[in-house]
């Protein structure tokens, strides 16, 4: 698969972070210090103060570098 030989990059390169969309979101927990992946969106009937928090979060650093770039 993709990500594993992304992952595999990871551990060869520690110093390399990475910003990535949601589809990469499962390379974020291995490696919560490199990778960083936007939120898991909330369900429709979650309190507006969770979406208040959900949409800032989200809005706060948008994905501006792919997996692919260092």
């Amino acid at each position: 698969m993709r990500t594993e030989r992304i992952a595999d990059l990871f551990e060869q390169f520690p110093d390399v972070k990475a910003k990535v969309d949601s589809g990469y979101r499962g390379l974020a927990k291995p490696f919560p210090d490199q990778v960083s992946a936007p939120p898991l969106k909330l369900k429709k009937n979650a309190p507006a103060q969770e979406w208040a928090a959900y949409e800032k979060e989200r809005t706060s650093s948008p994905p501006s570098v792919s997996a692919w770039s260092t």
